[in-house]
């Protein structure tokens, strides 16, 4: 991913854009949820990988 910025900024902006012409909720809260449970899942993956016996 660190290879192609300009190609994922173009492919987020294009996004935002049918998502605010599309969709009447607010993308920001999207991404505040996806961005919360990438979280959760990965600290579960992190706390088993501790916890191996």
């Amino acid at each position: 991913m660190k290879k192609r910025p300009i190609l994922i900024a173009t492919i987020g902006y294009i996004i935002g854009i049918l998502w605010g012409l599309y969709f009447k909720t607010s993308i920001v809260l999207c991404y505040i949820l996806i961005i919360a449970i990438f979280n959760i899942i990965k600290r579960r993956s992190q706390n088993k990988s501790k916890i191996k016996i």
